[in-house]
């Protein structure tokens, strides 16, 4: 009995020793939690916080539910519930994990925040609404966040549209009051209240009015403004750029202040008709006074005082002058607009006088379309003349010296306009028919003194005078340019431009400024250089005219001109690629539609494969070994339709590489097969292909026979795409393959082997009775190979097999080889 009391006394002392276990009391806390009893479990919770890790958690947790439920009832003791979760921080033990902790302590700090927001927002007085909403901005500011950081985010940006927009509404108010200074400050407050958050509507509008009443105030403000205005309401936006234009009208900006009118008060209005008014009398008095200051530097000239450097002063400030005057004065314009010939001859007559070519070819070249008049043409090619005579030529200016004088020197015009304003007291006259600057007959008009008759003695050539200036020309720019690298580089444009001048004066039968390239470009004439030849090559279907109007390309717009050069420029790109070994730069322009381009223009696709041949030619030349060129050699035939000629090419090389290479011991007898059979199938007839195939075929098959390869499938597949595309030539070469097979069986016959089953591959009907024998491994290898070498010499001419039924019963037996 007392043992039984005994045991009793201490289950009752254990299970209360359990009870009062942290452990237990965490569950139990938990449990509680589980069935909504918070403040039980916060009570369990608080007797283990320093003796269970987690209840420190659990207890945040329970408080954090605490103050949800409170919220949506009384937010000043959910506050005091999410309070009491930031007071727990300062008494953690240290094996607390304080990550955790950290996740409840953010939601803690965001309750809080929210309800603050909340109570700011519903404040009465405005001023305190300012000061809550800047305070818990700082509240958030310090508060931690973890995994809330979106929410808070969010919530932040609330406080600062809140704070905007009351800062902007107080700016509203002591605008209207007259109170600008203080209306300056609260729009500025409003705009850097809502700068963070991105709201841009009343960061706009907060800056608009801003604006406006740093106006109303008399203040200078910079055009910075302008962009915000454009944003806003188009009631702020007129007010603002109204007084904005007041503004720079007060300033004297008067370019500023009609931009501003023409551009955003470009509506009716009496303010605004003023304000134009203003402007027009403005301008007005401004034009009189040009005016004024016009005549009197005329009245300088006539009296031969006034120095060249002012007249070009005079002379460049017309244009200007001419724009503004006519918009007020538009008769007056005119007037002005007469002076600009008398100035220009002045300065063009002194410039050259004094041999200060360069200053004469920029005048004439700042003459607006100076091309379309043949004087000036003339005195441009003159003066370009006279500047590389003096050894002017620079790397910066030789392009548009040399552009200028051929220009002018192939043109008729300019020669056929001197010729007819000059008085002849004699009998000569001038032919046009060997002239470099047209086609037959293209003048329609030309003066009494000028004809198309064989050159006389009275008839002088036109054409040998044009000659003869450009063999002057070329004679000087050699002796005046003296370093070698420059001067080829000068020699080679002058070149191209003359050969390019040259082309299309043989071709355009037309009445048309014959320009050099570089010229037409710079002057933007090359358009109806290129229409032209694109008329021509419509009419005839001569791509002689498409070449000539390559070196005139400038633009991308659609011409048969750059149809073609878009299809020359691939063969371009082919024949580079050759020489660089770039595979890549030729598979960039091999498509369907390049080749299509390519074919479509005859003389292109028929230069082809004999540039690229020739670009093979010259690298096989420098290194017959060079493997690079067989993917190169590929793709070229693989592209060109017109490809027998680098075909055989190919094949030829492939063939020299491989013997090269298997010599060499570069490559094995696998490798240099895979290549021959391609080069073989480009040139199925060429016994030198075939001869090469057949051996390598004959060295793989012994290969096979004699365990020297890894590759015997792969050899066998080979054959079989072989064998259906033997061409004559390569059956009459076979022999080789045949006399193998032939050789091997003798010397297996001469050690007496019994080779009946290796050759029995004839029908049944050919084989009366049965050895009843089977072969190895080695031996079906062996019967395989012979097998090849038999039907790949098919066709050699060579007895490879038996020619009746007997010969085949015999040679079953092992009696006749």
């Amino acid at each position: 009995m007392e043992a039984v009391i005994i045991i009793i006394i201490i289950g009752i002392i254990g299970f209360l020793v359990y009870q009062s276990l942290p452990s237990t009391k965490f569950e139990k806390a938990k449990s509680l939690m589980s069935s909504e009893k918070i403040n039980e479990a916060i009570n369990i919770l608080n007797t283990i916080f320093e003796k269970h890790p987690e209840a420190p958690l659990k207890l945040a947790e329970c408080k954090l539910k605490q103050g949800l439920i409170a919220k949506s009832k009384k937010e000043d003791e959910a506050k005091a519930c999410f309070s009491e979760i930031l007071k727990i921080k300062d008494r953690l033990p240290d094996k607390v994990d304080k990550k955790k902790f950290e996740i409840i302590e953010a939601k803690a700090f965001f309750e809080i925040s929210q309800i603050n927001y909340n109570l700011s927002i519903s404040e009465n007085s405005i001023d305190k609404k300012i000061s809550k909403l800047t305070d818990n901005i700082r509240f958030i500011t310090s508060a931690t966040k973890t995994g809330v950081e979106n929410d808070f985010n969010l919530l932040k940006t609330k406080h600062e549209y809140e704070l905007g927009q009351t800062h902007f509404f107080l700016g509203i108010k002591s605008e209207k009051s007259g109170k600008l200074v203080e209306a300056i400050r609260n729009y500025a407050n409003s705009a850097n209240s809502v700068k963070v958050s991105s709201n841009s509507k009343i960061f706009n509008d907060a800056k608009t009015r801003l604006a406006i009443c740093k106006l109303k105030n008399d203040e200078i403000i910079d055009s910075s403004f302008i962009e915000n205005v454009k944003a806003t309401n188009i009631q702020y936006q007129r007010d603002f750029f109204f007084r904005y234009a007041k503004k720079q009208l007060h300033l004297k900006e008067y370019s500023e202040a009609e931009s501003i009118i023409s551009t955003y008060l470009n509506f009716n209005s009496p303010a605004i008709d003023k304000l134009k008014e203003i402007l027009k009398t403005k301008k007005i008095k401004d034009a009189i006074k040009r005016v004024k200051e016009i005549n009197y530097n005329l009245d300088q000239l006539y009296e031969k005082s006034f120095p060249v450097e002012d007249t070009r002063t005079l002379y460049d400030s017309l244009d200007n002058t001419i724009v503004f005057v006519k918009e007020v004065i538009p008769d007056l314009a005119v007037k002005i607009v007469q002076l600009k010939p008398s100035l220009f001859n002045r300065l063009l007559s002194h410039y050259i006088s004094i041999e200060k070519y360069a200053d004469a070819i920029n005048l004439i070249q700042k003459f607006p379309s100076f091309w379309e008049c043949p004087e000036m043409l003339k005195d441009i090619g003159i003066c370009c003349f006279g500047f590389v005579t003096q050894g002017n030529l620079n790397e910066k200016n030789y392009r548009i010296i040399i552009s200028n004088w051929l220009t002018a020197v192939y043109s008729d015009n300019v020669i056929l306009k001197s010729l007819d304003s000059t008085t002849w007291d004699d009998n000569y006259t001038f032919t046009l028919i060997d002239s470099k600057g047209s086609n037959f007959y293209q003048h329609e008009d030309i003066p009494d003194n000028v004809n198309f008759n064989e050159t006389t003695e009275t008839n002088i050539s036109i054409g040998s005078t044009q000659q003869e200036l450009i063999e002057q020309f070329e004679m000087i720019l050699h002796s005046k340019t003296s370093d070698t690298s420059f001067a080829k580089e000068v020699y080679d444009f002058y070149i191209s431009e003359k050969t390019a001048i040259e082309k299309i004066v043989s071709i355009i039968n037309i009445d048309l400024l014959f320009a050099s390239p570089t010229f037409a470009r710079n002057y933007g004439i090359n358009e109806l250089i290129i229409k032209a030849l694109d008329e021509d090559f419509v009419k005839y279907s001569d791509e002689e005219s498409l070449d000539a109007g390559i070196p005139y390309l400038k633009s991308q717009s659609d011409t048969y001109v750059r149809e073609y050069s878009s299809a020359k420029d691939v063969i371009t790109q082919i024949v580079s690629g050759i020489e660089n070994e770039k595979l890549s730069s030729i598979e960039a322009v091999i498509s369907d539609r390049k080749k299509l381009l390519v074919q479509k223009y005859k003389s292109i696709n028929d230069t082809l494969e004999d540039l690229a041949f020739n670009a093979f030619a010259i690298k096989i030349e420098r290194n017959e070994d060079n493997g690079n060129l067989i993917p190169l050699m590929e793709i070229c035939i693989q592209f060109s339709n017109q490809n027998q000629k680098l075909k055989y090419q190919y094949s030829n090389f492939v063939a020299s590489y491989c013997i090269s290479k298997v010599n060499k011991k570069k490559i094995d007898h696998f490798q240099a097969l895979l290549l021959m059979k391609k080069a073989y199938l480009f040139s199925t007839d060429n016994p030198r292909i075939c001869n090469n195939l057949i051996t390598l075929i004959n060295f793989n098959l012994m290969d096979v026979l004699n365990d020297r390869t890894n590759n015997s499938s792969e050899i066998y597949r080979v054959l079989d795409e072989i064998y259906p595309t033997r061409s004559k030539v390569f059956k009459q070469s076979s022999g080789e393959l045949a006399e193998s097979r032939e050789s091997i069986l003798t010397e297996l016959r001469k050690s007496g082997a019994d080779i009946s089953l290796l050759v029995n591959d004839l029908p049944q009907i050919y084989i009366p009775f049965s050895s009843g024998k089977s072969l190895t491994t080695e031996g079906i290898k062996m019967k395989k190979v012979l097998k090849y070498l038999k039907n790949m010499s098919e066709g050699s001419g060579v007895n490879s097999g038996p020619s009746s039924p007997h010969d085949a019963l015999m040679q079953h037996l092992g009696l006749s080889y």
